[in-house]
């Protein structure tokens, strides 16, 4: 038998479409977050956001871990449970996913999108637009090319080219 789901709150609110962005600005809302799991969306929507004049902060859970002097860019969505180490860069528009670890010296670039329960050992370096699926792991110093697809569960164990996608254990090319 299944239990009724609890009432969602939130403290942040939905105003609508895009067609409301210049009157929630005349209404003196200043701030907006551009909430779309597709990188590519994600990236345009907050270009629009911008040139609409809202600032864009970063928004990171409660439940998080931040580590000394990581760096957190504008418009990065941090969720629940996730683990970002020390002096780990995460860029604009990035989404690190419920209970991803993102390690030490790990540099995330812009619109990459870390799927839950990914991890990224120390010094991996992930280029723009990338997606890491769910529970992937990469060995430490792997870089992983931009707009590359990383399946979920797959073990990286080498550097991955700029618009590959690799799946498996090891990981391959798919």
């Amino acid at each position: 038998m299944r239990r009724p789901r609890p009432a969602r709150s939130s403290a942040c609110r939905c105003w609508g479409d895009e067609s409301q962005l210049a009157a929630l600005a005349g209404q003196g809302v200043s701030l907006a977050h551009a909430a779309f799991g597709d990188n590519a969306q994600r990236l345009a929507a907050a270009g629009r956001l911008r040139v609409a004049g809202f600032a864009l902060p970063s928004l990171i859970h409660p439940a998080a871990l931040i580590g000394h002097r990581a760096m957190i860019a504008e418009g990065a969505a941090i969720l629940a449970r996730t683990v970002i180490g020390p002096d780990a860069e995460i860029g604009p528009f990035a989404l690190i996913n419920t209970g991803a670890i993102v390690e030490h010296d790990c540099v995330v670039a812009e619109a990459t999108h870390i799927g839950p329960g990914a991890v990224l050992a120390g010094g991996v370096r992930i280029g723009a637009g990338a997606l890491i699926g769910a529970g992937a792991v990469l060995r430490p110093g792997i870089s992983i090319g931009a707009g590359a697809v990383i399946a979920a569960g797959a073990a990286v164990v080498e550097d991955i080219p700029s618009g590959a996608g690799v799946a498996g254990v090891p990981a391959r090319p798919i």
